[in-house]
């Protein structure tokens, strides 16, 4: 695997261009998921520039979520983005979408081969390449 350094200052630009975007589209956007652990920044981020309500958690039977923004690091394999429940209206934003991913979101900041591994700022320096899910 080739390690893919993606810095703060990436960081910064595409929550730029996500904002862009957004607003580009006419999105309403009423809440963010963040899908834990690796969308938990941006999450925080978006949350904060919109004055929306960061959701961690999803409730389930007879809740139902409208306009939601759904954010996650990377769509990796697409598994943990596929296994998001039907409930509800949302929108997708990655960072990252991998190469032969399952899941297409509607944004993805950058694109990568499958034989990259993105090193976020946020981790620690001496993670080895193995991740909490497969995104």
């Amino acid at each position: 695997m080739n390690k893919t350094p993606y810095t703060w200052q990436d960081f910064d630009k595409d929550v730029d261009d996500i904002l862009n975007h957004i607003k580009n589209k006419g999105w309403t956007i009423k809440q963010i998921y963040a899908i834990p652990k690796g969308g938990l920044v941006l999450g925080v981020v978006l949350a904060n520039a919109l004055g929306c309500e960061l959701i961690t958690r999803l409730e389930g039977k007879g809740q139902y979520y409208d306009n939601v923004l759904i954010v996650d690091d990377i769509a990796d394999s697409g598994k943990t983005l596929l296994s998001i429940p039907k409930i509800f209206l949302y929108r997708t934003i990655t960072l990252f979408r991998k190469e032969g991913s399952q899941f297409v979101p509607n944004k993805a900041c950058r694109d990568c081969t499958k034989d990259q591994w993105v090193v976020y700022p946020w981790e620690p320096k001496d993670k080895d390449m193995k991740r909490d899910n497969d995104g």
